[in-house]
């Protein structure tokens, strides 16, 4: 995928937009250690990561506590805003990578299991 620069935006649509800030409004009232942080800021950092790496935003708005938490506070530790690439190799669960196999049920991987077989097969060098 080509790099983004600061120029660039993101192609979110408006449905898209309004899964994130109800993603992000939950993470900030949920999750302690974002109950600070700059929502606006932290709406751009999810709004990159999808334009980069396209999330299932209806499904991590919805996901249960343990997998919406690691996805959001792995977004906000690891984006980096100078790249807009997710550092430290990170991977969101609820991402959909193009070569994302699907599961035996026709869906995205989201399970933990799943997860971990797609990061040991596309992230190997991260250990």
């Amino acid at each position: 995928m080509p790099a983004t620069t600061e120029h660039d935006r993101p192609n979110t649509t408006f449905e898209d937009f309004k899964l994130i800030a109800a993603i992000v409004k939950r993470a900030t009232s949920e999750i302690d250690s974002l109950a600070h942080v700059d929502t606006f800021g932290l709406i751009m950092d999810v709004d990159f990561t999808h334009a980069r790496y396209p999330l299932q935003l209806r499904e991590l708005l919805n996901a249960d506590a343990g997998n919406f938490g690691h996805d959001i506070t792995g977004i906000y530790a690891n984006f980096n805003r100078q790249t807009y690439e997710l550092d430290n190799c990170f991977v969101p669960r609820y991402s959909v990578p193009d070569d994302t196999p699907l599961n035996t049920d026709g869906d995205y991987a989201t399970t933990e299991t799943e997860c971990a077989e797609h990061y040991r097969l596309n992230c190997g060098t991260c250990n």
